[in-house]
């Protein structure tokens, strides 16, 4: 497999006039790989995952997904698009009063009609994949509970497979750890980045754990005032580049 899924160029969003939270960041994604972006917080960070999936409108510049500028695309062809864009969410961001299967079918809601959707009825083969992914969680025995019943990294992992019933060509997780001890977090990873590379999924994370991110990534974007100031492989991540990306070595010390 090769080429590239996603292409981001001169990127731009601001919330309000003349304060940008991202200047013209431009960076491509390959069609497999684990890419962590990492900065201070109001780097831009989650601006730049929520524009690629269009939660966030920007301002200006091209987000190319497979060959086909998402800025330009309106109602269902944006709809059609974005339901190849999996996310993974900070806060889990489920439905606590359904349960796990329920909440695992949910990401097939884009590919049924929407009396479907509304009645929850799904194909039998969507069913039997959830079980199976439920299964490859490790959740099995939870099927049938609601999701306000789980631990943090159980929610989690719901949230993974949630996004991977939709069926991905890309993954995106916004900080999908930083409300989970160190020991699940590393769990989560792994469940994501295995889970993801057996289906040949690109996966963009954002997160503030620089450790975690040289253990999982292949590549690290860090990213400072709206601004991409790096861009390569875990081990060419030295002092002097955190220090560029932070602002500084107090905080190594």
């Amino acid at each position: 497999m090769g080429g590239v899924t996603l292409e981001v160029q001169d990127l731009t969003k601001c919330y309000t006039a003349d304060r940008p939270v991202l200047r013209g960041v431009s960076l491509r994604l390959d069609s497999e790989g684990i890419t962590i972006v990492i900065g201070p917080s109001g780097a831009g960070k989650s601006t730049l995952l929520r524009c690629i999936n269009r939660l966030v409108e920007p301002t200006s510049g091209r987000i190319l997904f497979q060959g086909t500028d998402l800025v330009t695309l309106r109602g269902q062809m944006l709809r059609e698009r974005r339901r190849r864009i999996g996310m993974v969410f900070q806060e889990f961001n489920l439905v606590e009063r359904l349960s796990v299967i329920e909440n695992l079918l949910s990401g097939r809601l884009g590919y049924v009609s929407p009396w479907r959707a509304w009645l929850r009825k799904f194909p039998e083969t969507d069913i039997v994949r959830a079980f199976e992914l439920l299964d490859q969680l490790g959740l099995s025995e939870f099927a049938a509970k609601r999701a306000d019943a789980l631990s943090g990294g159980q929610r989690q992992r719901v949230g993974i497979g949630r996004a991977l019933m939709q069926e991905p060509e890309l993954l995106l997780a916004d900080e999908p750890t930083s409300s989970l001890d160190p020991k699940t977090s590393v769990e989560i990873m792994e469940t994501m980045a295995s889970l993801a590379r057996q289906r040949h999924i690109p996966v963009m994370v954002n997160m503030h754990d620089v450790n975690l991110a040289k253990r999982f990534a292949d590549r690290i974007v860090g990213m400072t005032e709206g601004r991409v100031v790096f861009d390569g492989k875990a081990d060419d991540l030295t002092t002097d580049e955190l220090s560029t990306i932070y602002g500084g070595e107090e905080w190594m010390r």
